[in-house]
């Protein structure tokens, strides 16, 4: 494989760094602008190479913050232990208004300033993790996998993981089980529900993800329960019905269902969006709501909130949390596709809103956006995890609805990947 020499001069959203050798562009994982490098090309195409870093030719002033992990740059879980914070979220600010400029075709000096919100803590503050796991030799090993590969890095603890995560991982590491168990495969979840005023309350669940020997890793479910630190362990389909608190009893959530993973930035969140909504906001919609972490703090008697998500799960999930409010009169959360639902109320000519909350995933709301534009909903905050989709999206979007704020939230501090949310107001 051919070795370079080559400088980094920015970076790209998915967390390589760019560098560029005879007109071509070189993608480097864990590289940051600023980075001399020598590198090796593993792959290259008409238009682009992909390297990776084999040595530092010079110190990059930008690396300047610790390494905790001591499988970083092996693991596909972190990209940039080692850079300053307040770098980090530089970097995520570029990499928003370039999406916006670059794929939306907005222009910057017509942009809002970008609002930003950090994480309180740049460590431990992950209170979900999803490993692969092994079951041989009568031991569990579990780890990330390797950047680009299904490659599997073994872990014993995780530094942006939680405290009570990698109190459980150490146990699990002393677990013994049967060596009768043949060895197989499996991915686990593993979720912590930390008690701030007794923390010997604190707790995990896990779920155990596999098609492979399930009765074989039953032995090994009743194992994993018996751990001090864990409250519930089973496959997904056992956890239908069983719901834990995540804070102090006002929200609930089941194993296996998502939810954001740092839960000081998702209240931050939470508290923009109430901060946006007043009297005039009568009809809220919340699409792809999941289990209602947007909108279930929006519930009031003089408000009807309808929520729309495809996973019967999540919505029976935030069922739950209505009952328990006692606020279903107020409250309505159905299992639908979004775009079918949207072109049901169309069809009825009821296109009644006052705010449209959206929450899509990773591919964006594309499918959606010529319903969105017949409706004309005033007002719409829409949440999402990618910009570059987010960009695409409002793009088609912006002959009809201004940017009224843009915000970044930092969810995700080591990693390249933040929380955008727009404030949108229909100006036709």
């Amino acid at each position: 494989m051919k070795s370079i020499e080559l400088k980094i001069v920015r970076n790209s959203y998915g967390g390589r760094g760019i560098g560029h050798d005879h007109g071509k562009v070189v993608f480097v994982p864990f590289a940051v602008e600023g980075d001399h490098l020598q590198v090796e090309i593993f792959k290259e195409c008409e238009r682009y190479m992909e390297a990776k870093i084999v040595s530092e030719l010079s110190f990059n002033p930008k690396r300047n913050g610790p390494i905790p992990c001591n499988e970083f740059g092996n693991c596909g879980g972190c990209d940039w232990q080692g850079i300053d914070i307040d770098q980090q979220i530089l970097w995520k600010e570029e990499m928003l208004l370039d999406s916006f400029v670059r794929i939306g075709g907005f222009h910057s000096e017509n942009l809002p300033k970008v609002q930003i919100t950090k994480s309180p803590f740049q460590w431990s503050y992950r209170n979900r993790i999803m490993l692969k796991g092994k079951i041989e030799g009568g031991k569990i090993s579990v780890g990330y996998l390797r950047r680009s590969s299904h490659e599997v890095v073994s872990i014993t603890r995780c530094e942006i993981a939680g405290r009570i995560i990698n109190l459980f991982l150490c146990d699990l590491k002393e677990l013994t089980v049967d060596n009768s168990v043949r060895p197989v495969t499996f991915s686990m979840e593993i979720q912590e529900f930390p008690d701030c005023e007794d923390d010997t309350q604190s707790f995990v669940t896990v779920v155990i993800l596999t098609q492979e020997r399930r009765e074989d890793l039953r032995e090994v479910i009743e194992s994993i329960s018996r751990l001090s630190r864990v409250k519930w362990c089973g496959f997904r389909e056992d956890a239908t019905g069983r719901y834990f608190s995540l804070d102090s009893n006002t929200r609930w959530t089941q194993p296996g269902i998502f939810h954001q993973v740092n839960l000081l930035v998702n209240q931050r969140m939470r508290d923009y969006l109430f901060s946006k909504v007043h009297l005039r906001h009568q009809r809220v919609l919340d699409l792809y709501c999941g289990s209602g972490n947007l909108s279930m703090d929006l519930i009031s008697s003089d408000r009807l909130i309808e929520g729309v998500e495809e996973s019967d799960d999540a919505i029976e999930c935030a069922k739950k949390m209505v009952v328990l409010r006692g606020a279903s009169t107020q409250a309505h959360y159905r299992s639908q596709n979004v775009k079918s639902y949207l072109k049901d109320r169309i069809k009825k000519g009821d296109c009644a809103a006052d705010l449209a909350i959206l929450d899509p995933p990773r591919a964006g709301f594309k499918e959606i956006v010529p319903l969105l534009l017949r409706m004309k909903i005033p007002e719409m905050i829409i949440f999402s995890c990618d910009p570059t989709t987010l960009a695409r999206d409002l793009k088609a979007l912006k002959e009809v609805y201004r940017i009224e704020e843009l915000l970044l939230f930092d969810l995700f501090p080591q990693t390249y990947h933040f929380e955008t949310a727009v404030h949108l107001r229909c100006h036709t």
